[in-house]
């Protein structure tokens, strides 16, 4: 299972288990090169993402505040740099931060799956919500 991960070099050594003879080598090389340049784009593309959400919800609680591009751009850039000093010099910290990522999660999903149910117009059981098909209209409505 963790030879899967991308990073660990799994992909890459699968390749060179599962191909043919011939292909080996050539496919495990694709392979590598193609997940690092999929990382580079996919590391840019969700910190832009993030840096937008900054970006956003600070024009929310400003009202004067006009954003710009060149303020995703620095946020983003601050971003990429405090990862790497955690990534960097940080490293026993990383247990705990996967630990509270992981605690997050599991509370906005709670809080999300919860919360719209609680508030819905139509009253509903714990048992209708959690076991009935009609749950979905609840949550929806």
């Amino acid at each position: 299972m963790a030879s899967a991960w991308p990073i660990s070099s799994g992909p890459q050594e699968w390749a060179f288990q599962l191909f043919p003879a011939k292909y080996k080598r050539v496919a495990s090389y694709f392979i590598a090169w193609g997940l690092s340049i999929f990382y580079l784009f996919a590391t840019l593309a969700c910190t832009t993402l993030e840096a937008r959400q900054i970006v956003g919800l600070a024009a929310y609680f400003n009202e004067t505040y006009i954003p710009a591009k060149i303020h995703v751009w620095a946020v983003g850039v601050a971003l990429i740099l405090l990862n790497t000093v955690i990534n960097t010099f940080g490293i026993r910290l990383m247990d705990h931060l996967q630990t509270f990522s992981l605690l997050w999660f599991c509370a906005g999903f709670l809080i999300w799956l919860i919360v719209p149910v609680s508030r819905s117009p139509v009253h509903a059981t714990a048992q209708e919500v959690f076991t009935s098909s009609e749950s979905a209209y609840i949550c929806a409505s």
